[in-house]
């Protein structure tokens, strides 16, 4: 089920605003404290971003995966501790219960859930399976007496992250849209993880070249969205777990069809 688009665009909008004038400012305290303040987590309950996934029957938002996935965009344009705070309660923690879940379980774990008064948690025990870009100021440096964002190499360093952030959202769009209309999209929602992660870290990377020495000190945002992208190849499935899923999924698609 998913929401009306006037609705939506209204929680889209109010979600991107939250993360520019509310989330983006308090980068460097979440930093510094190595926590999220409770103020901060109680306007998130109250935006309701930690029901997204979740029925509206027990308190979500019942966004479907096309909508949720933009959502959590928005959200990422600030630092990645703020998705983190809510992408269990919207992914693993309350889909399992959506998913298969008795009634009373439903009822005794997705409202809290949904406003956030509970926070789900994953534990994996086998070992073996397991910011905002558009304030970084390239212009403000120079190098020969011009700009860096007028050096041409500058510009294809520049060109090519878009690119590829271009190609990341596309897949993503495109998984999501999949399990919208089928219910099932394993390979294509491998693909997305695998690839936008592997982009994570090849643009965090130009990034800090773009900068320079400046790129690699802590009074830079990009220095810390380097450090949390190299997380992204590792957590909810490491690249190479979803070279194995991808692989599987076309050979025997391929073996299907002999």
């Amino acid at each position: 089920m998913a929401m009306d688009d006037d609705s939506f665009q209204q929680v889209l909008d109010t979600v991107s605003r939250f993360a520019r004038e509310r989330l983006i400012p308090a980068e460097r305290e979440v930093e510094e404290l190595d926590d999220i303040p409770e103020g901060i987590v109680q306007e998130m309950r109250d935006l309701g971003v930690f029901g997204l996934s979740i029925p509206e029957a027990y308190g979500g938002l019942e966004l479907n995966v096309l909508q949720e996935s933009q959502v959590v965009e928005a959200l990422c344009y600030a630092s990645m501790s703020f998705r983190s705070m809510i992408g269990t309660n919207v992914g693993i923690g309350a889909q399992g219960i959506v998913m298969e879940g008795t009634e009373a379980q439903k009822q005794q774990y997705l409202p809290g859930l949904a406003t956030g008064e509970l926070i789900a948690s994953f534990a994996l025990t086998e070992p073996d399976n397991g910011s905002d870009a558009s304030h970084i100021r390239t212009s403000a440096r120079k190098q020969f007496g011009v700009s860096i964002c007028d050096q041409q190499l500058v510009q294809g360093l520049l060109a090519d992250s878009q690119a590829e952030l271009a190609a990341a959202r596309a897949l993503v769009r495109d998984a999501a849209r999949k399990y919208d209309a089928t219910g099932a999209a394993a390979l294509e929602a491998s693909c997305a993880k695998y690839f936008c992660s592997e982009v994570a870290g090849r643009v965090a990377d130009r990034a800090v070249q773009v900068h320079g020495g400046a790129g690699y000190m802590a009074e830079y945002a990009v220095e810390r969205l380097y450090r949390d992208a190299r997380l992204l190849r590792i957590y909810e499935g490491t690249s190479q777990i979803q070279q194995i899923i991808i692989a599987r999924n076309i050979i025997k698609a391929a073996k299907d069809g002999m």
